[in-house]
Order: C-alpha cells, then sequence, then structure tokens
C-alpha cells in the first residue's frame, strides 16, 4: 500500500467493497455513515476506536469490529497499522465530512 489514509479496493462482493488501508496516527475526522454499517478488521498492528459517548476500545491484529450506521466514531492509530474495511458501495470512508483525507471512489479502485 503507497500511502497512509489511501483506501484501495481489493474486491467486490454483492453491494458492498472490500477495501485495505494503511494508517498511522489521527487524520480520521469525527464522522457517521447514515445508511450503512462499517466493518473494521485489524490486519497488522493497533487501532483505537472511539465511540461517541462510548470509553475507546484498542484493537489488535485479527480483531474485528463493526460500527452501526448513524454512529459517530474515529480510529487512530500511535504506530503503522493495515485495515481491512468492508463498506457499502454507496459509502463514502469519511461519511458525513470531507477532509484532506477522503478519497473519490475513482482514486479508491485505481491508485494514481
Amino acid at each position: 500500500m503507497p500511502d497512509y489514509y489511501h483506501l484501495r479496493v481489493v474486491a467486490e462482493m454483492n453491494n458492498e467493497f472490500i477495501k485495505v488501508v494503511k494508517i498511522k496516527g489521527n487524520k480520521v475526522p469525527w464522522h457517521y455513515h447514515d445508511n450503512s454499517d462499517e466493518l473494521f478488521y485489524i490486519l497488522e498492528g493497533e487501532l483505537k476506536m472511539e465511540i461517541e459517548s462510548e470509553s475507546e476500545v484498542m484493537f489488535k491484529s485479527v480483531d474485528l469490529f463493526v460500527v452501526k450506521k448513524n454512529t459517530k466514531h474515529r480510529v487512530t492509530s500511535r504506530d503503522e497499522s493495515k485495515l481491512m474495511l468492508i463498506e457499502h458501495k454507496n459509502t463514502s470512508h469519511t461519511g458525513n465530512v470531507t477532509p484532506e483525507i477522503t478519497k473519490t471512489l475513482n482514486r479508491q479502485i485505481k491508485y494514481d
């Protein structure tokens, strides 16, 4: 994976995209997805999941977590982490906000 925060679609199944991404730091903002759940599977490293009004949770390699739709959340990683995400094809990976890390679907399918 070339850059941090550059999601890449690696497969599709039904109406879902399976994506991989490498993150480090705290660039993912608080956001939510109003029409679908989002699955996180930690491939390598550790990931801190924050859900609004709940205690933060640390996940490590091979942990899996589903964020339900309309749930405000963000993820951070002190060191490099590699993740797999499963998201509905119509879901923006940064939900209801558009920070600098937001990538169009075209850029997720083909890295330029």
